[in-house]
């Protein structure tokens, strides 16, 4: 399934998720935010390997 959305459909989420992401990770693994797309829902998840935050969004976008 593709998606199109606009630039503030994911900025939002993203700046939600993008906190728990540090500046020097020690894994480069856990500078990357995992994007999932699920039954029209996008799921961001980011993790510190102490702490995992989802957010979500229903975007308003066409799929395609």
């Amino acid at each position: 399934m593709n998606i199109q959305l606009t630039v503030n459909e994911l900025l939002e989420p993203l700046q939600t998720v993008i906190s728990v992401i540090e500046n020097q990770p020690t894994l480069p693994i856990l500078s990357h935010v995992l994007i999932k797309l699920k039954n029209g829902e996008l799921i961001l998840t980011t993790t510190d390997m102490e702490i995992e935050l989802h957010t979500s969004k229903n975007p308003s976008s066409r799929k395609y």
